[in-house]
């Protein structure tokens, strides 16, 4: 999916590993294994999915591997963006937890797994930020992190107030550093705000 994410997958970082040990794959269903919603395989194909909390959530079995492929790119974008445009560490932070929070947030509303969206989007979180040389220290694959307003964060991101789930990527860097990256209103551009979508 992402080059960054094959990338993390070979790290053999005991956190990511103890993942698949803690979550496998149900045994009847082997196939629901590394395979999106819309793959012709038994119960994928159709598969639609959904949570009663949020409409928003799981776009058509149909659609899934293109959106998947679409967000691949963007992030390679993204990753550019970064890269190119942030000048200060201040600004890379932010700007890798804005990165990280978008991923994550898409990632979760496309849901293009029947089982483990939320395992595989917190590992896209880890990934990209060690990819900017940030360790998240408290914002666990597994369990399900345990943060304040989490899930409204999320919910929040979705509908386009990306700040409550940003700050909370950022609060799990490194203590201190959350509080001097906080949005302000001279905060450099996001990829959204620039048109790189």
């Amino acid at each position: 999916m992402f080059e960054i994410v094959r990338e993390m997958a070979g790290t053999g970082y005991n956190h990511i590993a103890s993942v698949k040990e803690t979550r496998p794959t149900p045994e009847a269903y082997p196939h629901y294994a590394g395979n999106y919603r819309g793959t012709p395989l038994p119960c994928l194909e159709a598969a639609e999915v959904g949570i009663p909390s949020d409409p928003l959530v799981g776009i058509p079995a149909r659609e899934v591997h293109a959106a998947i492929d679409h967000l691949g790119r963007q992030l390679d974008t993204w990753v550019a963006w970064v890269d190119a445009k942030t000048r200060t560490p201040v600004e890379r932070m932010r700007a890798a937890a804005a990165v990280a929070a978008e991923v994550f947030q898409r990632f979760l509303t496309i849901h293009p797994y029947l089982n483990g969206n939320g395992h595989v989007a917190r590992f896209c979180v880890w990934a990209i930020l060690i990819k900017f040389g940030y360790w998240p220290w408290h914002f666990c694959i597994e369990p399900r992190p345990g943060l304040p307003n989490y899930g409204e964060a999320i919910a929040q991101h979705r509908r386009g107030s990306p700040d409550a789930l940003e700050m909370l990527i950022l609060s799990c860097l490194r203590p201190g550093l959350a509080r001097q990256a906080a949005p302000s209103p001279a905060s450099p551009p996001s990829p959204a705000s620039e048109g790189i979508t």
